[in-house]
């Protein structure tokens, strides 16, 4: 019970980082920051648009 127990501990936390991690990607705030930086990049930027990457966190949460 007690190793039952502390794996769902380790999944809810790799859960809440998960919702973190998605919400700062998608924010506002973090696009602008990329914007910013690629501009300051000494060569042309092409981009190739957006692709689906996958994380892995502890506890057997992915995120995507």
């Amino acid at each position: 019970m007690e190793r039952r127990l502390d794996e769902l501990v380790v999944k809810r936390g790799s859960l809440a980082k998960a919702v973190i991690q998605l919400r700062s990607v998608n924010s506002d705030g973090f696009r602008e920051q990329q914007r910013r930086f690629i501009r300051s990049l000494p060569q042309k930027y092409h981009s190739h648009g957006t692709r689906r990457k996958v994380v892995h966190l502890s506890g057997g949460v992915d995120v995507t």
